[in-house]
């Protein structure tokens, strides 16, 4: 099977896995496609973007291929549901136009439901709608049980590469690895990435007294700017 063939029908196979088993079947078919928009964007939902004869309308469920290239399972399931439940919404709610262009109040107790427990990162105070959100899975919810029963044969064969060379053999990105789950993230040569989920749980649970204040100042920048933080080497060591 050629790559494309490959990789494409793999993406196939986790969409209706997730159908049959979260949504009960109910979702219909989209178009399936790897986009990189931005580093910092893990996947994305663009309504009616596909047509046939101006008839055949379809939505699309887009993911960044360097989600890929950390290998986490859990993660790059969390966001391919992230975006069906907007295909969900599209396709079944009555709310307006403009309302379902957000991760509204809807979007956020169907997201529940499944066992994946929104965070808006840009916002104080637990906020879980906005336009920047992300998912932490719930302990023991349904998205758990889901995902580890997947098989490992419906994974993608192929993952982004995130090290970049140009023709003078000078790296333009470096691949970091997150010193609290292990997670693999790119940035440019001399910097550290700390996973937005892992900081997240961090907030919520507590620091450790042998974290050093210079990283809980970093960590609570992040999820109030909405962004990966760039922390320097001599910064992460937090225990």
């Amino acid at each position: 099977m050629k790559p494309s063939a490959e990789q494409y029908d793999s993406f196939q196979n986790i969409f209706d896995y997730l159908n049959q088993n979260l949504f009960n079947n109910t979702l219909p078919d989209c178009m399936l496609r790897f986009s990189i928009k931005s580093n910092r964007i893990d996947g994305s939902f663009l309504p009616s973007s596909w047509s046939r004869d101006d008839k055949d309308i379809k939505h699309e469920i887009s993911i960044n291929p360097t989600l890929l290239a950390k290998q986490n399972k859990q993660e790059i399931l969390a966001v391919i549901c992230h975006n069906m439940v907007h295909l969900w919404q599209y396709t079944y709610s009555d709310l307006s136009e403009g309302s379902k262009k957000y991760h509204n109040k809807q979007w956020v107790e169907k997201m529940e439901s499944l066992g994946l427990e929104p965070r808006n990162i840009g916002k104080r105070g637990g906020t879980q709608t906005g336009r920047a959100v992300t998912q932490v899975p719930k302990p023991n919810g349904l998205f758990l049980k889901v995902c580890e029963a997947m098989p490992d044969g419906y994974l993608m064969p192929f993952r982004g590469v995130t090290n970049k060379t140009t023709k003078t053999g000078k790296t333009k990105q470096s691949t970091y690895v997150c010193p609290i789950c292990r997670d693999k993230s790119s940035g440019k040569p001399g910097e550290v990435n700390f996973c937005v989920s892992c900081v997240i749980q961090l907030f919520d649970t507590g620091f450790s007294d042998d974290v050093p204040d210079s990283f809980k100042k970093q960590a609570l920048d992040l999820i109030y700017r909405c962004r990966f933080k760039e922390i320097r080497p001599g910064n992460q060591n937090h225990g």
